[in-house]
């Protein structure tokens, strides 16, 4: 029994959106572990290694790499969250 042209379509639809969705997991989990690399990085090389200047630089980019941060953030707007003047 062949199948109609309509359902194979709807069928390959689904079937992208599922591989997209998939995608978009894996790229959100990869997202979630650089975050807490960088964070855990930032901080080892400051109490750690003695290093301030490379902890700030890994501290204040951790928040480039957060996936909690709605898209819509613009740069000013991390800027004062990161360092707390309104």
């Amino acid at each position: 029994m062949r199948r109609s042209p309509s359902r194979l379509f709807r069928r390959r639809s689904q079937l992208a959106q599922l591989a997209s969705d998939v995608r978009e997991g894996l790229v959100s989990f990869a997202a979630e572990i650089a975050f807490w690399v960088v964070l855990a990085a930032g901080l080892a090389a400051r109490y750690l290694l003695r290093r301030q200047r490379l902890s700030v630089v890994l501290l204040a980019s951790a928040p480039l790499v957060d996936p909690t941060r709605d898209s819509s953030d613009t740069e000013g707007e991390v800027r004062v969250r990161l360092t707390g003047n309104p």
